[in-house]
Parts: C-alpha cells; sequence; structure tokens
C-alpha cells in the first residue's frame, strides 16, 4: 500500500514538473511570436510612413502641374475662364486622388501627419480662392479690365495667405523630408511661383478710381474680399490675433479709398494679426497710387 502510495505522489509530481515545464515552454512560444509580431508591425508601419511620403510627393507634383500652373493669355477674353476651368478641375480631381489614395495609409509619424495637414490647408485655401474667382467670373456682362482688377486684390490676399502658411509649417524642414525637385514644387505653390504679392497689390491699386466699374445690379452679385476664410486656416493657438473691432477699424479706412465694386468685407471675429498688418500695408500703398498708375500705363504700352 506504502508502495502503492509512493508511485501515486511521484507521478504525481512527474506530472506537475511536466505541466509546469509545458506552461514555460508555452509562455517562452507567446513571448517569442508577440515579439515577432511588434517587429512585423513595425516594418509594416514603416512601409506605410515611407509609401505615404511618395504619395505626398505626388499630391504635390500633380499640383504643380495642375492647380498651380497658369495658361492665361491677355490678349484672350475668354482665357481667365477657361483656364480657371482648368485649374478648378485639376484641384478637385488631385485632392480626391490625394484623399482616396489615404486609406492605403494609416500613417502615425508625426511628420507626416503634418504633412497631411499642410497639405489638406493648402487645399482649403485654394478651394476658398476658387470660390471667389468662381463667382466673380460668373457675373454676366462684367467687364475684363473690372474683372482683372477684382481678381488682382482677391490674389494679393491669397499670396499672402500661402505665404504665412509657409511660416505655420517652416518647422517641418522640407529639405530633410523629400528631394529637391519636391521641395521645389512645395516652394513654388507656397510663392506663387516666386509671385512678388506687392505688385500684384500695386497693380490693383493703379485700377482704383477709373471710370470702369461694375453695375449696381452687377455689385449685389459680387463677392466681397473675404479675410475670416484665410485667418481659420493659417492660424494657430499661440498666433497673435486682432480683434474683429480693431480689424474692421482699418478695414473701413480701406474701403473709403476702394471702388464700389471693390469693398473688403468686415470680419466676424478675432483674425491672425498679420492681416491687419497686411490690411494697414495695403491702406499706405495707397500714398504710391499715382505711381502705380503711371507704372501700369507704361507697361501697358510696352505689350502693344
Amino acid at each position: 500500500m506504502k508502495k502503492l502510495q509512493l508511485l501515486g505522489s511521484t507521478l504525481l509530481c512527474s506530472t506537475l514538473l511536466l505541466t509546469g515545464c509545458q506552461s514555460h515552454e508555452d509562455k517562452v512560444k507567446e513571448e517569442k511570436k508577440q515579439e515577432a509580431k511588434k517587429k512585423a508591425d513595425k516594418k509594416k508601419q514603416q512601409k506605410i510612413e515611407k509609401d505615404y511620403r511618395e504619395h505626398a510627393k505626388t499630391f504635390f507634383e500633380d499640383m504643380y502641374t495642375g492647380a498651380h500652373q497658369v495658361n492665361m493669355q491677355l490678349d484672350d477674353p475668354d482665357s481667365d475662364k477657361n483656364d480657371f476651368k482648368r485649374r478648378k478641375d485639376a484641384l478637385e480631381k488631385d485632392y480626391k486622388k490625394y484623399k482616396d489614395g489615404m486609406d492605403k495609409y494609416p500613417i502615425k509619424d508625426k511628420k507626416n501627419k503634418q504633412i497631411h495637414q499642410f497639405i489638406t490647408d493648402i487645399y482649403e485655401i485654394d478651394k476658398a480662392n476658387q470660390d471667389y474667382e468662381g463667382q466673380v467670373l460668373n457675373i454676366k456682362g462684367l467687364d475684363n479690365k473690372i474683372v482683372r482688377k477684382l481678381l488682382c486684390h482677391e490674389y494679393f490676399y491669397y499670396d499672402m495667405t500661402m505665404l504665412m502658411l509657409g511660416e505655420k509649417y517652416e518647422n517641418l524642414e522640407f529639405e530633410d523630408l523629400f528631394d529637391k525637385r519636391t521641395v521645389d514644387y512645395i516652394n513654388t505653390i507656397i510663392t506663387d511661383g516666386g509671385n512678388d504679392p506687392q505688385n500684384t497689390l500695386a497693380t490693383f491699386i493703379a485700377r482704383q478710381g477709373e471710370d470702369k466699374q461694375a453695375t449696381k445690379a452687377q455689385i449685389k452679385k459680387l463677392p466681397k474680399i473675404d479675410l475670416d476664410r484665410y485667418s481659420k486656416i493659417v492660424t494657430e493657438k499661440d498666433d497673435e490675433t486682432k480683434s474683429a473691432d480693431r480689424t474692421n477699424k482699418a478695414i473701413d479706412t480701406v474701403n473709403k479709398r476702394l471702388d464700389k465694386d471693390s469693398k473688403i468685407s468686415h470680419v466676424k471675429g478675432s483674425i491672425n494679426a498679420h492681416f491687419y498688418d497686411v490690411i494697414k500695408a495695403e491702406d499706405e500703398m495707397f500714398e504710391h497710387q499715382d505711381e502705380y498708375k503711371e507704372k501700369l500705363k507704361q507697361a501697358e504700352a510696352q505689350s502693344k
């Protein structure tokens, strides 16, 4: 009987030891399995982040060759509308292509998330700009010179907004993220091909006070320059802002100098302080209006 009890105890101990060893082996196997999965997931995510950069590069190239490629001809009255339609279609097509492709890229990298937001901001600014331009171009019977006068004003504020956007994302250091060609595309998009906003505004100011203005009926349909749409995109939490009251007083001062068809709309809330400075600068530039008119006159004479 004692031998049987001893044998039973021995078998029980052996079973417990075997179970313990098996449990340890299973634990080690599971840990190795989890470690292998982590490495595989990390490698997969690294590929996603790398492939996303290529996806972003494609968007910048598409924008450079499409929505940001201007092909207007000054001597063609229909040029504005034709080129606008091409750029508008390109913007929607290229952004849709980018956005739809994002399903493949569940990005987690901080830099890549910033790039994605940068692209989103570019689209929203371009869309706001094109909405304004489209409304102007759709007004029947509006003289082409009036159209270009109004678009000079809008594009001045658009160009300044894009420069502010570049400042917002200057910490991204695109040179470290993309090849030189892509960086050049980005710089061209931000600077509107190196266009000087001051020259654009000077042309607009030179056009103020001419006999040709939109009719009362056309003015009712014309959009006003709306700074709220741009300010909300480029302004971050820590950015300096100016109150609506203070900004609107500055706008009123400028509006007194402008044609009835060229007014700036009052802002609804606080805006980026840079826009306040730009409004003040526009007012100051009117002190040189005669000079701008003479330069424009000479430029037009040379182009004939």
